[in-house]
């Protein structure tokens, strides 16, 4: 009887106690960094300045000149692609030009990596 309830006793705290750890768990995942989508406003060779999309509430229009701009710094361990989710290719600090519209991953205004995105050709029909 008493290794029965030692038993019981175990399987309730281990119950207990589950929730705590899955919190804790998803904490410690978390990397701090950021992605933030924009339009490049200005690029110096240690610095990007871009302008945020606005985003747009259900139900609500957009309203014309919203955003902000956020200034974010490069070095040489700054990835630079060009492409979309499946097809990236290496690029450098000159395929960055202003008007592009790039997704920045960041952390701490640092720069970790930068996407240039391309809109598709529409092909003839």
């Amino acid at each position: 009887m008493s290794r029965f309830c030692l038993v019981l006793g175990g399987i309730i705290a281990m119950s207990v106690g589950v929730p705590e750890a899955a919190t804790a768990a998803k904490g410690k995942n978390k990397t701090g960094e950021h992605r933030i989508h924009g339009t490049i406003v200005a690029v110096q060779k240690d610095s990007i300045t871009i302008k945020t999309h606005h985003k747009k509430k259900k139900g609500q229009a957009v309203a014309a000149g919203k955003g902000h701009t956020k200034t974010f710094t490069i070095n040489q361990n700054t990835k630079i692609h060009i492409g979309g989710k499946k097809q990236t290719r290496p690029a450098n600090l000159d395929a960055l030009h202003k008007g592009e519209h790039v997704v920045i991953l960041a952390r701490n205004q640092q720069a970790d990596t930068v996407i240039i995105h391309h809109k598709k050709k529409k092909k003839a029909a």
